[in-house]
């Protein structure tokens, strides 16, 4: 699915510059560059996200950052490090108190809970195929 139809979104400048987010998670590019590339002002590319996305390009930025890295976390073995770095977080605490605050929950306990469900899940679907 592509990033238009992924958010509903209409306007090509903004669509464009979404997806150069996506393509620079381990690198957040600062508004200005992603602006810049769009042939618009950073202003207006702020208006952009409050006019179609209801947020801040920072936070949406951010969002994809961390939707990234709570898909690792909860099925990849990679060390939360590792994930921090490639969702473009400085280090392990930043990332830690930004998933925490967007989850609810740290990324290491999100992990143990994923790692108990998943066993019983497949066993779930073991025994409903047996029959």
């Amino acid at each position: 699915m592509d990033v238009n139809q992924r958010y509903a979104l209409r306007e090509p400048r903004l669509a464009g510059i979404v997806q150069a987010m996506e393509r620079s998670l381990s690198e957040p590019l600062p508004v200005a560059i992603l602006a810049r590339r769009a042939g618009t002002s950073a202003r207006q590319v702020e208006r952009l996200f409050r006019a179609h996305l209801a947020t801040t390009p920072k936070r949406f930025y951010l969002r994809l950052r961390l939707e990234r890295a709570r898909a690792l976390v909860l099925q990849d073995g990679q060390p939360l490090r590792d994930i921090a770095l490639e969702c473009g977080f400085g280090s392990t605490s930043h990332f830690s108190h930004a998933y925490r605050a967007s989850f609810g929950t740290s990324p290491a306990a999100d992990r143990r809970v994923s790692a108990a469900v998943l066993p019983a899940s497949r066993e779930l679907v073991r025994s409903s195929a047996r029959r």
